[in-house]
Formats: C-alpha cells, sequence, structure tokens
C-alpha cells in the first residue's frame, strides 16, 4: 500500500478485469472469456501523449497504438501472453492489456512496487 495507493487515490477508477484464455478446438483454438474478479479492482487509468504512445503488433498480426496507461497496485492479477490477455471496460469502450510492467520510480521506497500496463481500445 503505501505510496501507490495514495497516487492511485488521487483519480481512481473502478474496473474489472476479464481474461481471455486460448482453448483448444479442432486443430486451432478459441478464445474463451472469464471475469478475474467477481468485484471492480481500484486502478488509476491516464491517457497516454500521442507524442509518446508505442506501438504493439498482436499476436494476431494487428499492429495496434497503446492510448491508455494503467497503475495499479503490486500483486494485481493481469496478465499478457501468448496463450491469454486481459480486457477491460473504462467510459463504454473495451481496452486491451498490450503490456503488463513493474512500474519503478527513485521515489518509491525499496518495498512498494506499482504495477504499470499499456491499454489500447479494441
Amino acid at each position: 500500500m503505501g505510496y501507490t495507493a495514495d497516487v492511485i487515490s488521487y483519480d481512481p477508477t473502478d474496473i474489472i478485469i476479464q481474461r481471455h484464455t486460448k482453448v483448444p478446438n479442432a486443430g486451432g483454438y478459441d478464445w474463451s472469456v472469464a471475469d478475474v474478479t467477481s468485484f471492480p479492482i481500484t486502478v488509476r487509468l491516464y491517457f497516454i501523449s500521442t507524442r509518446h504512445q508505442r506501438e504493439y503488433t498482436l499476436p494476431e498480426g494487428e499492429v495496434k497504438q497503446a492510448t491508455l496507461g494503467m497503475l495499479c497496485e503490486y500483486g494485481t492479477d493481469v496478465q499478457v501472453s501468448h496463450d491469454a490477455f486481459d480486457t477491460f471496460v473504462f467510459e463504454g469502450r473495451t481496452y486491451r492489456i498490450y503490456r503488463v510492467g513493474e512500474y519503478d520510480d527513485i521515489n518509491l521506497p525499496m518495498d512498494n512496487y506499482a504495477v504499470e500496463c499499456d491499454c489500447g481500445a479494441v
């Protein structure tokens, strides 16, 4: 908790994360969807400047730009891999999480990490 909770509390947003996982189907696969939690989690969402947007190539070959950043508490269950990805709804639009990483800042205490994600509308 601590510093990260303070940063999130400046502009909190409650979301429910949905996990999409691959399910084998007749030599190919389908995507199965399930809620990661049955209750909303509190995160901080912020728009990424158009001058600093990163591009991501999805496994399906589509190129997307990250337009939204998400900051959440360390240990939050978010996932991006070849076999699974997460989405959530914000202001009526569905966003896909493209990257999950540790948010590190020299001002953060050593025992207080946060999770930072790059997201884009689908």
